[in-house]
Order: C-alpha cells, then structure tokens, then sequence
C-alpha cells in the first residue's frame, strides 16, 4: 500500500514563492507545517516540471569568511588601537561573536608561541647552568641571578 502525497498544487505554489525569496527549507517547512523532506520533494517536483530555474535551483550559498593570519593581525590591531568590536563586524562583514571568536583566537596563537619561546629560552638557560656549574665556569652569585630570571620567565 503506497503512501498518498500531501503535496498540493498550492503547497507548490506557496513553496516556488518562498524559494524566489531565498527562505530556507526549514522555514519553509516551519511556515507549511510540514516536514523539510516534503518542501525539498516540492522543490524537486517543481524543479522536474521546470518551474524553478536551473541558475535558482544551484544558487550558491553565501560563503563564509576565513580569515588568514594577515586578516587576524589587522583585526587584532585594530581592537588593540581602540576600535569597537561591533565596529569590526561591520568591517569585515561579520557577526559581534566571530569577531570576538577570532580575537581571542589570534591573542591564543600569540601566547601559545610565547609559552613556546619562553620554553625554548629556559632549556637553553638550563642546559647552561648545568655545563657551567660543572665547569665552574661562573660564580654562585650569578647563578642565583640567572635562576631568578628563570622562575621570572617561568610565570
């Protein structure tokens, strides 16, 4: 026993306009009280009997941005200088929360190289404590001084 077709001409109808609108399928379905796998059997039908447009039917969806190192930078900057952050969203044609998402990841790259940094300084500053305490090469004053500034870095 085969399942009848809740798609009425009008439901089409009504699902063609809303597509010329650019309303998404969930809306549509919303709107329509039914499912999105029925207004997307709609759109196949009406796109079947050519009354949707091949160039409608592969719009392309609105591309979102990615931002490179270089996009990061400016915006950090620019947050840095003073500048709002909802004056940035309009900048780069954003929302308020991708700005803040982005700043915070570009403060999060930047600290990790300088955790990295600070890391490599000190297993070099180690690594010459050890060679030079063994050689005597240098005075307990200056050892104390040089692991000062090591738990200095460390923090």
């Amino acid at each position: 026993m085969a399942r009848e077709s809740i798609i009425t001409d009008v439901m089409l109808q009504q699902v063609n306009e809303m597509y010329s609108d650019n309303v998404t399928t969930s809306k549509m379905a919303t709107k329509l009280f039914v499912s999105t796998s029925t207004v997307s059997n709609c759109i196949k039908k009406l796109r079947k009997n050519n009354q949707i447009k091949t160039e409608e039917f592969n719009r392309k969806r609105k591309k979102h941005n990615s931002f490179g190192m270089k996009e990061l930078k400016e915006m950090n900057s620019l947050y840095n200088a003073g500048e709002l952050a909802e004056d940035l969203a309009i900048k780069f044609d954003v929302s308020l929360s991708t700005i803040i998402r982005h700043i915070w990841k570009f403060r999060n790259i930047k600290a990790t190289k300088e955790i990295k940094r600070r890391k490599d300084n000190i297993s070099a500053i180690n690594e010459f404590l050890k060679d030079a305490s063994k050689n005597k090469i240098i005075e307990k004053q200056s050892i104390y001084k040089l692991n000062m500034y090591l738990k200095e870095l460390s923090e």
